[in-house]
C-alpha cells in the first residue's frame, strides 16, 4: 500500500518529518512538500509543527480515515487472493461468499447473495 497517503500514516506515527522520511526512503524535502501540497489541497493544517508534529483535529480525522482504506484495501488484496485460488480449485463460491462478507458492507450482502458468481 505504499502510495502517497502511506506518507500520511507514518508522518503521524513518526511525527517528524526526518524520521517519517528516513523510513519511507524519502528525502525531507520531498514529504515535507507532500504535507505541504496535501494541507493546501484541502485548505487547512494537518500538523502543528511545534516542537514535534501532532495532529490537529483535521488531521486525526483524515489519519482515522486513511486508516480505513487501509483496512479496506487489505482486505480486499486478501478478496483477491481467495479469488485467484479458487480459480484453481474446482468448487470456489462458498469461499469467495465468505470473503466478500468478511469485508463488504453489510447493505450489500443481501444482492451479493442472491447473485451468482
Amino acid at each position: 500500500m505504499l502510495n502517497n497517503y502511506q506518507y500520511f500514516l507514518v508522518l503521524a506515527e513518526e511525527k517528524s518529518i526526518s524520521r517519517a522520511a528516513e523510513r519511507l526512503y524519502i528525502s525531507h524535502q520531498c514529504l515535507s512538500r507532500y504535507l505541504k501540497n496535501l494541507e493546501q489541497e484541502y485548505g487547512i493544517m494537518f500538523f502543528e509543527r511545534s516542537p514535534r508534529l501532532s495532529l490537529t483535529p483535521a488531521g486525526q480525522a483524515y489519519l482515522e480515515m486513511l486508516r480505513q482504506i487501509e483496512f479496506l484495501e487489505n482486505n480486499f488484496n486478501n478478496l483477491l487472493d481467495d479469488i485467484r485460488q479458487s480459480k484453481r480449485e474446482p468448487s470456489g463460491s462458498a469461499p469467495q461468499k465468505a470473503a466478500i462478507a468478511s469485508w463488504f458492507p453489510a447493505c450489500c450482502l443481501a444482492s451479493i447473495s442472491s447473485t451468482p458468481m
